[in-house]
């Protein structure tokens, strides 16, 4: 649970000079970059360790060595955000044309830059804003987790959070089932009381808790 995970780029582009500027921009505010020429073999890659993933930079189209179009990035974007719905995908292009456009935002593209004289600078913009915000995303996964209650003790409903009680509840669980007769020991106040009411409740017994103060007597 402590872990925070590393963001990663994805550059999905069949195009070798794209991804060397897109290197020489992204490595330097990215600890992982890699690049695929078609959005197949990067899909695969993604599904090995999805929520790691910041950022998938898409180009609009890949075609083979016939110059024939074989894919069109837009049909892949949904196959990303179902890995891990954080993910924003920036489609690229030098393909500025109505029915592109048309193509992305069906697609619902988180952003898209065409390529040009500022294309690289707004690739490092867009780049910083969706790391900024995986970093801010990681972060208050991590304190989330600081909260959670695992199940024994919930099960026991007890209040606190260590491993000591959650050693102590989870004992307790699998006696509960058991004929045996239990003996809680323990100072005033660490809860033998909502011990021994756990107890009964996970228990077969069907009579009621009843609860008796040895100390009054």
């Amino acid at each position: 649970w402590e872990a925070i995970l590393k963001p990663r780029v994805i550059v999905i582009d069949d195009d070798k000079i794209t991804e060397d500027i897109c290197a020489e921009f992204l490595e330097e505010i990215s600890e992982s970059v890699d690049f695929f020429n078609n959005p197949v073999d990067a899909l695969k890659s993604a599904k090995l360790n999805p929520f790691n993933i910041a950022i998938v930079f898409m180009d609009h189209n890949f075609k083979n060595k016939s110059g024939d179009i074989v894919a069109y990035g837009s049909d892949y974007i949904s196959d990303f955000k179902k890995l891990n719905d954080t993910i924003k995908v920036i489609m690229i292009s030098g393909d500025k044309s109505d029915e592109t456009l048309r193509k992305w935002f069906i697609a619902k593209d988180d952003n898209c830059i065409f390529k040009g004289d500022d294309c690289w600078s707004k690739v490092v913009e867009s780049s910083r804003d969706a790391l900024r915000e995986f970093e801010i995303r990681e972060n208050l996964s991590k304190r989330r987790s600081k909260f959670l209650v695992p199940e024994p003790i919930k099960l026991m409903n007890m209040v606190g959070r260590s491993m000591e009680l959650e050693k102590a509840c989870d004992m307790l669980i699998k006696a509960a089932p058991t004929k045996h007769t239990v003996l809680i020991l323990g100072e005033t106040g660490t809860g033998k009381e909502l011990s021994a009411k756990g107890v009964h409740k996970l228990s077969e017994r069907k009579g009621k808790f009843m609860e008796i103060n040895c100390g009054q007597y």
